[in-house]
C-alpha cells in the first residue's frame, strides 16, 4: 500500500469511528485524493469546528473540523486546495459534454448559469479558507 493509501485508509477508519459505524469504503478513481468527502458532506449539517452554515465556515473552522475527524489540519487544507484547483477543469470538461446533448434555450442557459455559480462559489471558498490561487 502506498502512504496516500495507507493515510486514506486511517482516515477512513477515523470518520467510521467518529459516527460509531465501520469503517467506511471509497472507490478512488485516477489516484484522485480520496478524502471521505462523501461521508463528511452528508454529515455537515452537523456542527464542524464550531459552525454548521456553508456560507460562515472559515480557515479556523476548517482546521478545527479536520482535527474534530482526526485528520492534520494541513492535510484537509491540501485536499481543499486540490479540490478547488481541479473543479474548473472538471466543470469545463462536464459543461462541454452536457452542452452537446442540451436542446437550445432553457437547458442550455441552465448548464451556463451553474457552471458560472459553482465557479463562483469555488472562488469564495478558496477565498475564505485563505487557500493560495
Amino acid at each position: 500500500m502506498s502512504v496516500d493509501a495507507l493515510d486514506l485508509y486511517q482516515a477512513d477508519r477515523n470518520v467510521g469511528r467518529l459516527f460509531d459505524e465501520r469503517p467506511l469504503r471509497f472507490v478512488y478513481d485516477d489516484g484522485w485524493l480520496g478524502w471521505p468527502a462523501a461521508h463528511a458532506i452528508a454529515q455537515f449539517r452537523v456542527h464542524r469546528g464550531g459552525e454548521s452554515r456553508p456560507g460562515h465556515i472559515g480557515r479556523g473552522h476548517l482546521d478545527a473540523m479536520a482535527r474534530e475527524l482526526g485528520f492534520s489540519p494541513r492535510y484537509v487544507a491540501g485536499v481543499a486546495q486540490a479540490l478547488v484547483t481541479a473543479l474548473p477543469l472538471a466543470l469545463e470538461t462536464v459543461q462541454a459534454d452536457l452542452a452537446r446533448q442540451a436542446t437550445a434555450g432553457t437547458e442550455s442557459t441552465l448548464i451556463e448559469r451553474l457552471g458560472q455559480w459553482i465557479r463562483a462559489n469555488t472562488r469564495k471558498l478558496a477565498k475564505r479558507w485563505e487557500l493560495p490561487g
